[in-house]
């Protein structure tokens, strides 16, 4: 039985852990489902030609609350509009921030999946390609 993979697009300022996660996937055979950015409008080009244009299924999108701005309405609006058109998306927005007033204002827009504290897990990547925990 083949197993599922899903894609990942992960947009952050911080492209050290794009290195370290493309190394580690590529040694697994996982790097062709993993698209990493450090610019968010770059990412949003990128994910309406190759999903949303070409049908291609994206399952999670992973942004870093930096990436979104003081304002956050546009790149909120942005990401919204993708939930209507790729089914069963899931958003995450990653912090180094551990607050609850900043929890409570991205929590409030429906589309968003969940709120993560970095350092994201080493394994949490290959965790959403795969569904399967390595760690065991």
């Amino acid at each position: 039985m083949k197993e599922k993979r899903r894609n990942v697009v992960y947009i952050d300022p911080d492209v050290t852990y794009f290195e370290e996660q493309e190394k580690k996937l590529k040694q697994k055979g996982l790097q062709n489902y993993y698209y990493p950015f450090n610019d968010f409008w770059e990412a949003v080009h990128f994910i309406e030609k190759q999903f949303v244009t070409n049908g291609k299924k994206l399952h999670y999108i992973l942004i870093d609350e930096q990436m979104l701005g003081k304002q956050r309405t546009a790149p909120l609006g942005k990401l919204s509009g993708f939930s209507s058109f790729l089914d069963k998306l899931e958003i995450i927005v990653c912090t180094t921030q551990n607050s609850a007033d900043l929890r409570n204002k991205i929590m409030q827009y429906s589309f968003i999946s969940a709120f993560l504290v970095k350092p994201i897990p080493e394994e949490y990547i290959e965790f959403l390609i795969t569904g399967v925990s390595s760690v065991v």
